[in-house]
Order: C-alpha cells, then sequence, then structure tokens
C-alpha cells in the first residue's frame, strides 16, 4: 500500500498521542552568502540578511526560512492505493556547507590550500517539487507545495481539514481562519555538525579550478580514495561541490568532504595528503576506459543525481600527471634538504604527538621576531612548556639575546616565572636558527631527533601567533641534534630589578573564585594581605587623584563590569574623602569586527562587542555611577602600550602599578553558571538596557586552571 505524506508532525518534545499540548516551533534561517561563499542558520532574520564573514548583504534568494521536521504525517482520511506508476520526485538539493577553521597550503602551495575541521556545518534542505518551497499550516501541520511561481497551492486557498483529529473534533482547521498560521514559502531543513575537509585547487597553470563537471567528479573520486586509504566504506563519507570567492577575489569551486556520521574520516586527511591525490587519479584512469564515468571508475549508486554533472576525463584535464608530480614539497621550502616533510598539524598538535610516544628526553622550543608583539600571558607556548615539563621533559626556550634585552617589564617577569619552574631553562641566542629559508621553532630529542621549521620569522613570536606558519609546517627527521651554542639566563637575570618600596609577584589561581559583585572586595582586601605597601598606601590620606587601566582585549561586557567591580571597591576602601571625582582613563583597542574567524555569534557576558560607540557608552554609565570621570582612548595596534596595567595615582605622588600577565579577562563565568544567567543581549541597541544588565548580572566567577600572575609596586615618582 502507498501512503502519501499530507504534511508535518509539529509536537517536537512531547508524545505523539498528546494532539491538545501547543509548542512554539522550531523555525529558523539558512542564509548562504553570494560573495564569498560562507553559509549558516540563526533564529534572527535580521542575521540572516548579513554575512557575519566578509559582511556582505546576502540576496533574498539565498535566504531561507525553515522547519525541521521531527516526523510526517498522512490524512488519516484519504484512502492509501497500490498505484506505482504515479509518482512524484522531488529534486535533490545540494546542502550548505561552512566551515570554520584555518587554511593550510598543500605541500606545493601554488597547487592550492585545504582546511580541515570536526565542525563543518552541514545544511540540507527540500524546497518542494517547483523549487519555491512549501505551504504549512502551523495548527494542524499539512503541508502543500508552493506553485511554480510561488503562489499559495489551491488547498489553502479555501478552508482545509485537520491533517490529523480525533473522532469528536470539529473536520475543518482553525488555522483556516487565521492566515498568519499559514506559513508560505518554507523550506524543510536538517543542520548536523561533523567532520568535514574543504580543498581549493589550482591548475599547474595557476588558474583555480571552477568548472562545475571537473570538480564534482573529482570530488567523488577524492571521496572514494579516502574511503579506502582509511579503511572505510565509500558510503561513510559523502561530497560535495560549492562555488567560493578566493582571498584574491577570483571564483573558485571548492570540493568538501564530509562523514555522514561525525566518526572522525575527514578530518584525518592531512595524515593521507601524499597518497590521496595519487590513488584519485588513478580512480579516474578508469580500468574499463569508458567514455565519461561508470561502475569501475566513480559512479556509484550516491551519485545517481549527479551523474549529468560528471565527466572522468575533464577531471583527469585538471588533475594531470605533472600535477600529482609537482606534489611535493618544492625546492624553496625543502628547509632540512632531502629529508624535508610537509606536516599538515597544528605545530603543537605535532609536538604533542611526538612527546605521547614516550621517548622524547628534552625539547627545544624557539623563540624571537619582534619584542614590541611579544605576549607570553596570551602564548600557548608559555602553556605548551609549563605542561611538557611536568611530564619530566626537559624544555629549553632559545631567545636571541638582542630581543631578550628589550622585553619590557611584563614580559622578562612572565619569562623568569618560566625559568623558576622545574625542568624549564631559558637560553640566549646570537640569533635566530635558520634552516634554509626557513626558521627553527622546534627540535625534540630523543633517539632520534625531529625537527619543525617555518616560512615565516613572525612564527617565533612568543605570543598568540607562535608556531603559525604563512605556507607550509615543514619537518623532518635526523640522527641527532646539533650541539646547542647558546647562553643560560637565570630567572634572577631575567626579573627586573626592584624599586625601592619593593615589587612583588602574585600568582592568583582560585583565590578570588566567587560572586561578581563582591570581586573588586576580594581582589583588595588580597592585595592588600600578600603585599604590605598595597595596605599602607590603601589605609595612607592622600587621595586617589588619577586612574588609568591599559589593555589591548578590553571588549567584553565581563572585562567591563570586572574593571568597574575594582574601581568600586577602591573607591568604598578609600573613602568619600580621598575620591574627589578622579579621572579614569582607558586605553584599548578599537572593537574587533565580528567573523566566522574571531568567535560564534555574540551571546555571552564574555562575548565581544562589534561596536565602539556602544561600549564607550556602556563604560561611560557605569563608571560615571561611582563619581569616576571615565576617558576612553582607543589606539592603533601599534599605539597601545604592550602590557595590561591598573595604575592608581594618589595627590602625594605615590602611584600603585598592579600589572596583569592576561588582564581582568583572566577571570571567567564559571562553567557550573545556567545559560540564562550569563546571556548578554548585544542586540539591544539602547545602552542603558546594556548597563541595567550588565549591572543585573551576580554570576559565579572562577579562574582558569593555568594561573595568572600580577606584579604589583608603588612607587614614588611622579608619572610623566
Amino acid at each position: 500500500m502507498i501512503y502519501r505524506s499530507a504534511g508535518l508532525t509539529l509536537n517536537w518534545h512531547v508524545p505523539a498521542d498528546q494532539e491538545d499540548v501547543k509548542e512554539v516551533q522550531n523555525i529558523k534561517f539558512a542564509w548562504r552568502c553570494q560573495k564569498c561563499g560562507d553559509s549558516g542558520t540563526t533564529h534572527s532574520f535580521h542575521e540572516s540578511g548579513v554575512c557575519p564573514s566578509c559582511g556582505a548583504d546576502i540576496k533574498s534568494g539565498n535566504q531561507r526560512q525553515f522547519i525541521e521536521p521531527a516526523g510526517f504525517a498522512v490524512d488519516f482520511y484519504e484512502t492509501p492505493n497500490n498505484n506505482v506508476d504515479n509518482q512524484q520526485f522531488v529534486p535533490v538539493e545540494s546542502p550548505w556547507i561552512a566551515l570554520d577553521s584555518d587554511w593550510l597550503s598543500l605541500p606545493n602551495p601554488d597547487l592550492g590550500r585545504f582546511r580541515t575541521t570536526t565542525k563543518g556545518h552541514i545544511f540540507h534542505q527540500s524546497r518542494g517539487i517547483n523549487g519555491t518551497g512549501y505551504a504549512l499550516c502551523l495548527e494542524c501541520g499539512r503541508t502543500e507545495p508552493m506553485t511554480p511561481d510561488g503562489v499559495m497551492p489551491e488547498r489553502f486557498a479555501k478552508p482545509h481539514r485537520k491533517l490529523r483529529r480525533g473522532k469528536d473534533d470539529a473536520p475543518e482547521c482553525p488555522g483556516s481562519n487565521d492566515s498568519w498560521k499559514i506559513k508560505e514559502g518554507i523550506t524543510l531543513g536538517h543542520e548536523t555538525w561533523t567532520d568535514a575537509c574543504e580543498f581549493q585547487l589550482k591548475s599547474t597553470q595557476g588558474h583555480w579550478l571552477n568548472d562545475k563537471v571537473a570538480a564534482i567528479t573529482l570530488a567523488v573520486a577524492l571521496r572514494d580514495a579516502l574511503a579506502e586509504l582509511i579503511g572505510v566504506e565509500n558510503t561513510e563519507l559523502a561530497c560535495a561541490t560549492r562555488q567560493v570567492r578566493t582571498d584574491e577575489g577570483g571564483l573558485c569551486r571548492a570540493i568538501v568532504l564530509f562523514d555522514r556520521y561525525a566518526a572522525g574520516y575527514a578530518s584525518s586527511v592531512p595524515r593521507y595528503l601524499r597518497e590521496l591525490f595519487h590513488k584519485a587519479r588513478a580512480k579516474l584512469l578508469c580500468s574499463n576506459d569508458c567514455d565519461s564515468v561508470c561502475p569501475h571508475c566513480v559512479l556509484d549508486f550516491d551519485q545517481r543525481f549527479a551523474v549529468e554533472d560528471m565527466d572522468r576525463h575533464k577531471a583527469l584535464d585538471f588533475l594531470t600527471e605533472q600535477w600529482v608530480t609537482g606534489f611535493r614539497v618544492p625546492e624553496q621550502y625543502a628547509f632540512f634538504g632531502e629529508q624535508s616533510q610537509p606536516d599538515f598539524s597544528p605545530l603543537l598538535e605535532s609536538i604533542w604527538s611526538a612527546v605521547a610516544k614516550g621517548a622524547v628526553k628534552a625539547i627545544r622550543l624557539q623563540t624571537g621576531g619582534e619584542p614590541d608583539q611579544w605576549d607570553i600571558a596570551l602564548s600557548p607556548l608559555r602553556q605548551l612548556a609549563y605542561q611538557i615539563a611536568s611530564k619530566g621533559v626537559q624544555v629549553s626556550i632559545l631567545t636571541p639575546a638582542s630581543v631578550l634585552e628589550q622585553l619590557d617589564e611584563t614580559e622578562r617577569n612572565l619569562l623568569a616565572s618560566l625559568a623558576d619552574a622545574p625542568d624549564i631553562e631559558v637560553y640566549a641566542l646570537e640569533a635566530p636558527v635558520r634552516c634554509g629559508e626557513g626558521w627553527l621553532l622546534v627540535e625534540t630529542l630523543s633517539t632520534e631527533t625531529e625537527r619543525w621549521a617555518g616560512d615565516t620569522q613572525s612564527s617565533l613570536v612568543f605570543g598568540p601567533d607562535w608556531g603559525q606558519v604563512e605556507n607550509l609546517l615543514v619537518s623532518a627527521r635526523e640522527p641527532e641534534a646539533p650541539a646547542l651554542d647558546a647562553t643560560r639566563i637565570d630567572a634572577d637575570t631575567l626579573r627586573p630589578v626592584a624599586t625601592v618600596l619593593g615589587d612583588r609577584e602574585l600568582e592568583i589561581g582560585g583565590e578570588l573564585n566567587g560572586k561578581l559583585k563582591t570581586f573588586g572586595k576580594r581582589f583588595w582586601n588580597y592585595l592588600g594581605k600578600k603585599h604590605e605597601p598595597v595596605q599602607m598606601q590603601l589605609d595612607a590620606t592622600d587621595p586617589v587623584t588619577f586612574i588609568r587601566y591599559q589593555d589591548r582585549y578590553f571588549f567584553s561586557p565581563l572585562s567591563v563590569r570586572l574593571l568597574f567591580e575594582i574601581v568600586k571597591a577602591l573607591r568604598a576602601r578609600v573613602g568619600e574623602e580621598r575620591w574627589p571625582l578622579p579621572t579614569l582613563e582607558i586605553e584599548t583597542l578599537e572593537c574587533r569586527p565580528r567573523t566566522r574567524r574571531n568567535g560564534p555569534p555574540q551571546r555571552f557576558l564574555w562575548s565581544d562587542w562589534d561596536n565602539n560607540a556602544t561600549r564607550t557608552e556602556v563604560i561611560k554609565s557605569l563608571f560615571n555611577g561611582i563619581d569616576a570621570r571615565p576617558r576612553i582612548k582607543l589606539n592603533s595596534l601599534h599605539q597601545q602600550a604592550h602590557g595590561r596595567m591598573l595604575e592608581i595615582v594618589f595627590s602625594s605622588g605615590k602611584s600603585l602599578r598592579i600589572r596583569f600577565d592576561q588582564g581582568v579577562s583572566y577571570w571567567r563565568v564559571a562553567r557550573s553558571v545556567d545559560s540564562h544567567s550569563k546571556a548578554f543581549n548585544f542586540s539591544e541597541t539602547d545602552s542603558k538596557r546594556q548597563v541595567a544588565r550588565l549591572m543585573r548580572a551576580d554570576v559565579n566567577l572562577e579562574g582558569a586552571e593555568q594561573k595568572t600572575q600580577l606584579f604589583i609596586k608603588v612607587v614614588t615618582a611622579k608619572p610623566d
């Protein structure tokens, strides 16, 4: 018997027999950018109209209002039949795919690039037999395709019967009397997150692959090749192509491989990259020498809807023998000579892979670059050094002596703290170590030595981007490591000279954990207890005349609230007589435009503002309320002071300076806090309402696993 689906089941969270339970339906918006090729979903129609990656306005034809069916229902009052001759086929539509990860060059960067992720976003969709969507009754769930012209189907032009009803119910659906209950042009959609790999390929002539037929055929060949290399059925993987715009503005037909069941296959491509294209070309050569495609090469059941867009000869015209032969490390990237091998994993991942094998006895980590770009507190290298040393591996951090001489006080203190740790040593080099045209980054020492080098000196900078190369990370294995030609620098030599009243370094982890509203009080109590000069100055009689806070990354509502609590508690500590409306100067960078690269959509207290005016208004409103005169100074990256410092100046000329290695952003909302309490509405355009929401927040705070360091001093000289 043949039953025809007549609609959707709209009960999302209740048993199917509970027909009297009504719920809000989860209707969302999907979008795809016609400029850069990015895509995504959102609950906001406004957000679906602007691409977060490139800022382009999304054309209406690239927006979909969709519902994810919980199930399908038949009309129980229609008689089923057994006529198989009268079937309707709904066209299959390609999924919209988005990856949000960093690009890596192929072994030969001239041939293109690729990226992998374990969180690729796949949006599958169906817009009905006419491709114009469906009309959906939100009352009963009855669904019909829109006409080819996008007009309401005839069934909804007059009152319709309920899709499902009890014996005592009226036959006519109440939704017939409310036009808003009939949703027009809606898409049936399903979104999932899975492992994915995207290729953007260039021909040997330097042209981006932009032929749809060649790209689809090559995608299938790569999918089959990867499945064979891993040892799984090719049905475990899917493939697709999408037209995107490259960084240079040209068009490219990208190839995407993705897992059907998030099993980790597509994200493992870097392990098989060298063999992948050789095997794909072998499949395209076809043992049956077919005219286009056949089951002997790349045609299978999954491609039954794409057979008209496949031709192995066009794919072979692109994936030539010359292309595959050129798929090796070019001479300019052969930093270690013939032993040079491309490493497609992130450097940190490769290091941990080597250490995990258990044979590594020591590791040398190279640093350098421009000293004013250093930011040890936020560098993954800092945590890497501590973690590897905790496993009993000797860690050596090597830096050119000229760089050490130019480091500011904060960075020298942080480097000294590393040198204080067991199994970590700091060395001064005469110059960065070159490897051919590259720069040495890491050496692991065991029975053999594994070395990594990058193509840019900036990858040596001891900051957030340490180890990130521009084009290609290259590794090599050698019998033994070269001798270390460097001078060890102890912690006392690295640490700045103390002032008369003494400097104090504090390590803080969970000591200040607790409610946000009392964070400032805990902060000053702890500092006063741990450093007597701070306590003495807080108990003195001279008024506070000026406060300055410098922080490059002062972007989030939580950071602003934390500083507010510190200043508010300071005012309460010194008293009103010592608080003659001091100026509070905040120096920071302009807000960063929001893209897929700099984080998820703004939703939480720790998310970033992307609007300078809103952030400024919130800051002014907050601090005016505690009799501090805020002055916001927005600097360029080169103008902004490197460290994060809170300076409090008193009328006597004394000043209290607190240098934070990570700023107030070190403290975060506790993981136990519920989603509602940590939410923040960035779409609210009224800054006063944002202030009110921020002041209502009283979440629990906690320190990170890695402790933060504060460097405190009380000085007698007036500030410049």
